[in-house]
C-alpha cells in the first residue's frame, strides 16, 4: 500500500472517530451545559432548566433501554488493518 494511501486511510478513520465522539455523553453534556448557561445568562431560566432536564432524561432513557435489551454490539474486521494489495 503506498504511503499516501496509508496516511489517507488513517486520517479518514481518525476523522470518522472524531465525528463519532461528537455523540458521546461528555460532548453532549458540554453542549447542553453551554446552552443552559447561555439561556440562564439571557434570563431564560425555565428554558435553561428544560435543556438540562431534557439532556438528563434522554441519557436516563438511553441507559435504561440499553440495560433492558442488552444487545451485543456488532463486530467487524478492521478494514484498514486487513487491506492487502
Amino acid at each position: 500500500m503506498p504511503l499516501v494511501a496509508f496516511f489517507g486511510a488513517f486520517l479518514l478513520a481518525a476523522g470518522f472517530e472524531a465525528v463519532t465522539q461528537l455523540g458521546s455523553t461528555t460532548v453532549l453534556f458540554a453542549v447542553a451545559a453551554v446552552a443552559a448557561a447561555f439561556l440562564a445568562r439571557l434570563g431564560r431560566r425555565p428554558d435553561a432548566a428544560f435543556v438540562l432536564l431534557a439532556f438528563a432524561g434522554a441519557e436516563a432513557l438511553t441507559r435504561s433501554l440499553k440495560a433492558v435489551f442488552q444487545r451485543e454490539r456488532p463486530s467487524f474486521d478492521d478494514p484498514i488493518a486487513t487491506v492487502s494489495s
